[in-house]
């Protein structure tokens, strides 16, 4: 008797498996907030032109952006977080404004815009970063008429 129910119930528990298996990836995948996120992916699609034209101006101006000091993450105070901009040339850039947007790859859709103030040669802000990892920094340089772009991944390092 019992080996008459082994037959037809094996094909029932294998997919009844299956079905529960994927419940739980899904409800774990729906759940976990570290999806990557592009906000307005579309309308950067859009603009692809726009961006390899400016990826142009950039090799032609021939900028050169550098981490100065990169801030170790600690849970307890902001740190500051320098870059140093130059031209072709190695000279310092002078009369410029730099932005960036700082995102950590796991959580893109947290993002943050941080405004640098020029401190001797070089562009600082002070920032609180909390999570160490792999972090995305989008800049913006502008200079009179002219706008540098670099966007660069950095890994910042857990105190």
């Amino acid at each position: 008797m019992l080996k008459k129910l082994v037959w037809p119930g094996l094909p029932i528990i294998i997919l009844g498996g299956g079905v529960i298996l994927n419940i739980v990836m899904v409800s774990l995948a729906v759940r976990d907030g570290g999806y990557q996120y592009e906000p307005n992916y579309y309308q950067k699609a859009i603009k692809w032109d726009e961006t390899i034209a400016q990826e142009k101006r950039n090799a032609a101006l021939g900028w050169k952006l550098t981490f100065v000091n990169v801030p170790v993450v600690s849970s307890s105070n902001a740190q500051p977080f320098c870059i140093s901009l130059k031209d072709k040339k190695g000279a310092v850039l002078d009369q410029t404004s730099v932005k960036a947007v700082a995102f950590h790859n796991a959580h893109s859709m947290q993002r943050k815009t941080l405004l640098f103030q020029r401190k001797g040669a070089l562009h600082c802000v002070t920032y609180p970063f909390k999570r160490g990892g792999l972090w995305e920094f989008r800049f913006t340089a502008k200079r009179i008429n002219t706008i540098f772009t670099n966007t660069t991944r950095h890994a910042l390092k857990q105190k």
